[in-house]
């Protein structure tokens, strides 16, 4: 489970003034993730995992709903840890 919070969204001038366009700002979708923690020495661990977000939100135009964005992209993480 995921929760969005869309935030700074801007559209083009000419767009804006035509339609005035919004999205609802929170979203809440499903998300699925693998990946895998690999000790290195007795203080350091290297991750990496890749998760699949579902992201789903309501575009309005003057305040009616005009039709759904949904966005589902790939996120890829790799990084190394250091127990102190």
């Amino acid at each position: 489970m995921n929760y969005t919070r869309f935030s700074r969204v801007t559209f083009d001038t000419p767009v804006a003034n035509a339609l005035d366009p919004s999205l609802q700002k929170n979203s809440f979708g499903a998300s699925v993730q693998v990946g895998f923690d690999d000790r290195i020495t007795e203080r350091t661990v290297f991750n990496f995992d890749i998760k699949k977000v579902m992201l789903c939100t309501d575009v309005k135009s003057f305040g009616t709903k005009v039709g759904t964005l949904k966005v589902a992209p790939w996120l890829i993480g790799a990084g190394f840890g250091w127990r102190f």
